[in-house]
């Protein structure tokens, strides 16, 4: 496992010890949400997180798209997204009609 993928995992962990289970609809403004921050801060690919505030934000939105795939029973594989898994699950998502790139809502 790489360095992105053993936080990512950790980041996992943490979210599953979480009491509150969130509702669907929840999850999804949350990813994009997260969406919106990562492009915002302009972060497409791991090699693009430069500094910790990037890295941060690209966990916070492949934590997010795990969950929202894990709530539709889209199976995902930690060890393979240094190999295109958060490509496959958005596009599963887009399959499903879910484009996980919406744009946020204003506020």
């Amino acid at each position: 496992m790489s360095m992105y993928t053993t936080l990512l995992d950790t980041a996992l962990g943490q979210r599953d010890q979480c009491v509150h289970e969130p509702s669907p609809g929840d999850l999804l403004a949350r990813l994009v949400r997260s969406r919106a921050s990562l492009v915002a801060g302009g972060v497409r690919a791991v090699d693009q997180a430069h500094t910790l505030e990037a890295v941060i934000r690209l966990l916070d939105y492949d934590v997010s798209l795990i969950d929202v795939a894990r709530s539709l029973g889209i199976p995902y594989a930690i060890d393979r997204f240094d190999d295109g898994e958060r490509q496959r699950l958005e596009d599963a998502l887009r399959y499903l009609g879910i484009p996980p790139d919406l744009p946020a809502e204003p506020r």
